[in-house]
């Protein structure tokens, strides 16, 4: 659940739902000028996610992540940690 829901604030910020969501309590169609504001609404396909975390949510998040054909880079929280298991894609 967690995992899910971090994943979906992503969403959320990639899409700007919440601009949206303020340009429609105005009554307001809006999609040319969200597109012409910064940051404009992106795909999350291709771009880099960053791990800071692989325990068990973290790992989850990599996995839909990479489900959505995101790039996942894990960073280690230690240096002498082990490195963390390979993502099957």
């Amino acid at each position: 659940m967690v995992a899910e829901h971090a994943l979906a604030m992503v969403m959320a910020l990639a899409k700007r739902v919440p601009s949206a969501v303020r340009y429609q309590d105005r009554r307001k169609w809006a999609m040319e000028t969200m597109w012409n504001e910064r940051p404009r609404p992106r795909e999350l396909a291709r771009l880099n996610h960053g791990a800071g975390s692989l325990g068990s949510i973290g790992a989850e998040i990599a996995s839909m992540s990479s489900a959505l054909k995101m790039h996942v880079i894990g960073i280690r929280g230690a240096p002498g940690a082990a490195a963390p298991k390979e993502h099957k894609k």
